[in-house]
């Protein structure tokens, strides 16, 4: 009974300093990732002023026009194509109005042996 009071005394210390580390341990998570999202947003920016001529530009008219050219552009059917197969993904219930605003070709950043392993697991399942 003696001891009581040093325990209970000590229950309340040790979970103080747990609940204030785990404040500063989200604290610090909080910070890093803004800090990360800003430097990211940074390059993205001059990601976005450099792939500017791969950006395709769909009018209501079908035209395709281009700041530069480039060698392989979709052309209209595939563009209808990927739109159809973005409608048929979704589900019937949604009344979404989908308009294809612009295409770009996105870099490939995966290794090619990680490429030819998704392809060849897609080939197995089909």
């Amino acid at each position: 009974m003696e001891n009581m009071p040093l325990a209970i005394n000590l229950t309340f210390v040790g979970i103080t300093v747990v609940f204030i580390a785990l404040i500063l341990l989200s604290l610090i998570i909080y910070v890093s990732t803004k800090l990360l999202t800003i430097k990211k947003s940074g390059q993205a920016k001059k990601d976005a002023i450099t792939d500017e001529a791969s950006i395709l530009e769909i009018d209501e008219d079908e035209d395709i026009s281009l700041g530069k050219a480039i060698s392989n552009k979709p052309d209209v059917e595939l563009v209808a194509v990927i739109m159809a197969a973005i409608q048929a993904s979704m589900t019937p219930e949604s009344q979404c109005r989908l308009v294809i605003k612009s295409l770009r070709r996105v870099e490939q950043s995966s290794p090619v042996w990680n490429r030819a392993g998704r392809l060849e697991h897609i080939a197995n399942k089909l």
